[in-house]
């Protein structure tokens, strides 16, 4: 078994998605999804 520093293929099936667009969070550009994410978070904030 060679030590190349990589995982293997297969290893992580761990894949998260994102809550706004179900795309995987690893890939591709989520700044309309975080901004819309924290836009929410704030609406129960100014209520107080």
């Amino acid at each position: 078994m060679t030590s190349t520093g990589k995982l293997t293929a297969g290893v992580l099936e761990f894949l998260a998605k994102c809550d706004k667009c179900n795309r995987p969070r690893n890939s591709g550009n989520h700044d309309k999804c975080s901004r819309a994410r924290q836009q929410e978070h704030a609406k129960p904030r100014e209520k107080e």
